[in-house]
C-alpha cells in the first residue's frame, strides 16, 4: 500500500528533480552537438514552476510550495494528464496521512523507469563528456 507509493513516488520526483538539474546546466553547455547525446528533452516527468506560493488545502494561512510535477503524455502512450502538486508528498502523505486517489496510487506503482532513467544517465553521461573534453 501507501508505504510502496510514498517510496515509489519519492524516486519519481527524485529523477524529475535530477533531470531539472541536467537541463538547467544544459543550458549552459554546448548544445549544438547535442545531438549526440540521443534524446536529451525525453523526460517523462517535468517539473512546472509558478511565480507565486500555493496555499495548504488543510491548514489555514500555511504555504505548501510552487511546482507541480507533470507526465508529458507523450511519454504514457495517452493524452490524459497526471500532474501533483510538489506538496502532494511530504506534506499530504507524510505529514497529513492523506491517500492518493486508487487511480493515482496505481499511475504511481505502474510507472516504468525504463527510458526515464536510462536517458537521464544518457545525458549526464553526454554532460561529463562535454565537460572533460573542454
Amino acid at each position: 500500500g501507501g508505504d510502496a507509493v510514498a517510496e515509489k513516488l519519492r524516486e519519481i520526483e527524485g529523477t524529475a528533480r535530477r533531470w531539472e538539474k541536467e537541463m538547467l546546466t544544459a543550458a549552459d553547455a554546448d548544445w549544438d552537438n547535442a545531438g549526440r547525446c540521443g534524446r536529451r528533452e525525453a523526460a517523462a516527468v517535468r517539473i512546472r514552476r509558478e511565480r507565486g506560493m500555493a496555499m495548504s488545502r488543510l491548514e489555514e494561512g500555511v504555504l505548501v510550495g510552487n511546482a507541480e510535477f507533470y507526465v508529458v503524455p507523450a511519454q504514457r502512450g495517452g493524452s490524459r494528464r497526471v500532474c501533483w502538486t510538489d506538496a502532494l508528498l511530504p506534506l499530504y502523505i507524510e505529514e497529513y496521512g492523506v491517500r492518493p486517489s486508487e487511480d493515482f496510487e496505481a499511475f504511481v506503482l505502474s510507472f516504468d523507469f525504463g527510458e526515464f532513467g536510462s536517458e537521464l544517465d544518457e545525458l549526464v553521461a553526454f554532460r561529463e563528456a562535454l565537460s572533460d573534453g573542454q
